[in-house]
């Protein structure tokens, strides 16, 4: 069983239920997902607080202020670790299986960086950027038994963890199945990173550009939505 952000199922019936709306549905409809997300935003809780005039304009300006403070140092610390973990991967991607101590050295860097960006970027209020760290962790489960064969496995808090013993005696044309090429399990990784660079420098921009990356009613005050639902995908 899976575990996404503390959400644990399958992980096929997990992206079929929560990805699997067709582009002629209503983009707007709520979705499972969709509801957990503005509960990680906060968004429930500015709605209740705009609905009710429960907090002064003041206290509003200065939660908001300390929110977004917050979010921006997240943000960065995402795109950081997600910077990392794309030269990880795309190192593996073009790398060379031959030499033993070599490939250990980089899956290990690999999995550190993938490591630091599940951490990362579960600490953002931004949905675009929880969305592509799902779909980058649904890849990894999607691989758990040929990541298993080079001594790779996946924790129930969707952490990576090495066993270098087994690594260094893993068939080099596993590993190559892996790792090598852009439609490898590592050349994915790569691709979703970069879109985490992206996505993270995306919402530090709307947060620096309007003081606030949220509407009162929750939405994304500056951020385009159809680009951002191409985005994820």
């Amino acid at each position: 069983m899976a575990s996404y952000f503390g959400i644990s199922g399958d992980s096929t019936s997990f992206f079929s239920s929560y990805f699997g709306t067709s582009s002629t549905e209503d983009s707007s409809s709520s979705t499972p997902l969709s509801d957990y997300a503005m509960i990680q935003s906060g968004a429930y809780k500015k709605l209740l607080n705009a609905y009710y005039g429960t907090n002064s304009s003041t206290a509003n300006s200065t939660q908001e202020s300390e929110s977004d403070t917050k979010n921006k140092v997240n943000l960065t610390e995402t795109k950081s670790a997600a910077t990392t973990l794309e030269k990880a991967a795309t190192t593996l991607k073009n790398g060379d299986f031959s030499e033993s101590d070599q490939v250990t050295e980089n899956v290990q860097a690999f999995v550190d960086a993938y490591n630091e960006t599940i951490d990362s970027a579960s600490d953002v209020d931004a949905k675009s950027v929880l969305h592509k760290t799902l779909w980058m962790i649904g890849n990894t489960n999607a691989s758990t038994n040929l990541l298993k064969d080079v001594g790779i496995t996946v924790a129930p808090d969707n952490k990576l963890s090495l066993n270098t013993d087994t690594l260094k005696n893993a068939d080099e044309s596993t590993l190559k199945t892996l790792f090598s090429g852009t439609n490898s399990f590592s050349g994915k990784i790569a691709s979703k990173a970069t879109d985490l660079v992206n996505l993270s420098s995306r919402s530090m921009k709307a947060l620096t550009s309007t003081g606030s990356a949220y509407t009162n009613s929750g939405d994304y005050s500056s951020v385009n939505t159809s680009n951002l639902y191409d985005s994820l995908f």
